[in-house]
């Protein structure tokens, strides 16, 4: 059992690893919305347990076999809404840190209609 904690430690870790998203939009999007022109952008800014919480719970509702396979490794999320005409009407972050932090600064291109790069 020992010899377990560190690789799930790792497995933990690479979850929540992503690259900043970009290249491809997410579905239903043809343009970038910029933040200010979101007319519902929604921002907490949580602890990092208090976002791991709630965006892991979120994910479980949504794709429960893929929170299964994140094993709980989910730091950070947003809900976008998509306005019907390619862009974005609503976005809701629950991120720690500030405007600065990569984990806020990555869902936040989310928000402005950027899909992750590897899923």
């Amino acid at each position: 059992m020992k010899l377990a904690i560190p690789y799930i430690s790792i497995f933990l870790m690479i979850n929540a690893c992503a690259p900043m998203p970009g290249g491809r939009f997410l579905k239903g999007v043809d343009h970038i919305t910029e933040l200010e022109d979101i007319p519902e952008l929604i921002i907490h800014d949580v602890n990092i347990f208090q976002s791991t919480a709630i965006c892991n719970y979120l994910l479980f509702q949504e794709r429960p076999f893929l929170a299964l396979i994140a094993m709980g490794g989910v730091p950070a999320c947003c809900d976008v809404e998509i306005d019907g005409k390619g862009g974005v009407k609503k976005c809701e972050v629950w991120a720690p840190g500030d405007a600065q932090g990569f984990f806020m600064k990555h869902e936040l291109e989310h928000c402005k209609g950027w899909a992750d790069k590897l899923y």
